[in-house]
Order: C-alpha cells, then sequence, then structure tokens
C-alpha cells in the first residue's frame, strides 16, 4: 500500500502534512480514502476568537475529505464522514487496507475536530445543524447561555487543535 505524503513543516517536531490514506475496498471494487491536512493558518497576523473567548494568531487547523474512486476513475471527492460510515459494513467490504478499528478512530477525529476554526458556538452554546427552519429561535437560545454574550453563529471562532490529536493522527495514519 502507498500513501501520498508530504511534509509542509516542522513545527516542535511534529511534521504537518497532507496525506492520502487508503482506507478500504469494498466487494464492487470502489476504493475509499481519506486526505487529511493539518496547516497553520497563513494568516499568522490575523488575530482569530477561540471558543474561550480569547485572541490568538496563527492557528493550526484540521482538514479530512474523503474520497471514492472504481477502477482509474475518482467518482467523488471532498466527501464527509457520514457517506464512508454509510460503506464501512463487512457484507460490503472486500479488503480492509487498515485496521477496521483504526479506520474508525480516524473518523471519530474527523467528526470532532474537522475545520476546527469555523465553529459557530463558544464554549457555553452548542452547535446545530444551521440548515433548519428555527434557526433563530435555536441561535437566540444559544446566544443566551453565553455569559459574555457572544451572539450564536455572528463570527466563526477557533477550537485549538491539540497537540495530542495531531500526534494521534500521525500515528494511525503510519
Amino acid at each position: 500500500m502507498e500513501n501520498e505524503y508530504y511534509i509542509l513543516e516542522r513545527f516542535n517536531n511534529i511534521p504537518f502534512e497532507i496525506k492520502r490514506l487508503k482506507l478500504f475496498k469494498t466487494k464492487d471494487n470502489r476504493i475509499f480514502s481519506v486526505d487529511i491536512k493539518v496547516k497553520k493558518e497563513k494568516k499568522e497576523k490575523k488575530e482569530k476568537m477561540t471558543i474561550d473567548h480569547k485572541k490568538i494568531t496563527g492557528c493550526y487547523v484540521l482538514s479530512i475529505s474523503g474520497n471514492e474512486k472504481k477502477a482509474s476513475k475518482w467518482l467523488g471527492g471532498g466527501q464527509n464522514y457520514k457517506g464512508i460510515l454509510t460503506e464501512i459494513n463487512d457484507d460490503n467490504i472486500k479488503e480492509y487496507y487498515h485496521d477496521k478499528y483504526k479506520i474508525i478512530e480516524i473518523i471519530d477525529i474527523w467528526k470532532r475536530w474537522h475545520l476546527n476554526d469555523l465553529q459557530p458556538n463558544c464554549k457555553h452554546q452548542k452547535s446545530f445543524d444551521c440548515n433548519v427552519s428555527n434557526f433563530e429561535e435555536l441561535a437566540d437560545k444559544q446566544t443566551k447561555k453565553c455569559p459574555q454574550g457572544y451572539k450564536y453563529g455572528s463570527a466563526w471562532l477557533v477550537e485549538p487543535l491539540p497537540v495530542d490529536i495531531i500526534q494521534q493522527l500521525l500515528k494511525l495514519t503510519n
């Protein structure tokens, strides 16, 4: 099995990378993979607000996207974890490229930390699907939960990516 691997930079001896990782092949010969990218935001001078209401610059961002390939053609890219999760079924899998539980662990990190710099809520609030008819009502309810008065969804907040999550991803993908 070959994985594409590019070292972008080193920070505290942790490589930040773009990595394509093959996950599994289905019985109809579709190959599912993920692209995992951890990068330092380029605009280090631009201050951002964290979910803890603190100002920071130069945060690290995790981005993971799913891909599907059949024969030599890409059928789709940019998939979310739900599309890949629906395919993880032992009756449907021809070959796992990694331990099934390792794949589930990668997906769990994906669910929790993907685009950690685009959070609509602070730590006092709970995120919800913005494609609902009662968005304003739900946003007002969440806004009232913040003692600092942050209006839910009024800005993209950052949840800093913990170094141990990066280390866990490196361990899972090597």
